[in-house]
């Protein structure tokens, strides 16, 4: 799957915020995959202290504590185990995760300036962070909510490499393209999404 369709960006009468993108983004990964879950629950703690059995666990908590110092709140993590996936596809063993413009802040950026630079991923990491500093996304309500988001989505693309089975985590950014406008019973776009 391709995160960088940049042929047809979203116009002013279409948003973000269409759920026929987010229905049609999991249309096509089935018409692709096969089954696909949706809010799929993977079993994995959300802490970095519970990965003390890890060779993953310094950059997660080198990556937890930069977000805990960005703005001094050491209690964003509020869940117990990372919350649910956007998508999970069982035939390939990948996380696919849709981020809209608030997953792109200061503290995404932080995260992302942190991840081990062999660290295999399923999207362009200097275009998320171009993103980041494009956008800057502020969400304040509640107060660590930025940095929340960012842990998790970290948490979200360091399971491959905790589970060590899984393929990296993709990320489309659903800006990047008028996904409802693909179809998902033609060979062409099929291969447009694919690649």
């Amino acid at each position: 799957m391709n995160n960088d369709h940049n042929s047809n960006n979203l116009t002013e009468k279409h948003t973000e915020r269409c759920q026929e993108c987010k229905d049609n983004i999991q249309r096509m990964i089935e018409a692709l995959y096969g089954v696909v879950l949706i809010n799929h629950q993977l079993d994995y703690p959300s802490g970095p202290a519970l990965y003390l059995d890890k060779l993953q666990y310094w950059d997660l908590d080198k990556i937890y504590t930069r977000l805990w110092n960005l703005n001094g709140q050491n209690e964003f993590i509020k869940s117990t185990r990372v919350p649910p996936v956007d998508f999970f596809i069982p035939t390939l063993d990948c996380i696919v995760e849709i981020d809209e413009s608030q997953h792109f802040t200061k503290a995404r950026k932080l995260t992302l300036l942190n991840y081990p630079i062999d660290m295999p991923l399923g999207f362009d990491i200097k275009k998320w962070m171009n993103l980041c500093d494009e956008i800057n996304a502020k969400d304040n309500d509640p107060s660590y909510r930025d940095p929340q988001r960012a842990w998790y989505d970290t948490m979200r693309d360091f399971i491959p490499l905790l589970n060590g089975i899984y393929k990296p985590t993709i990320r489309l950014y659903i800006g990047d393209y008028q996904w409802c406008k693909l179809d998902p019973n033609s060979k062409e776009d099929l291969l447009q999404f694919k690649y």
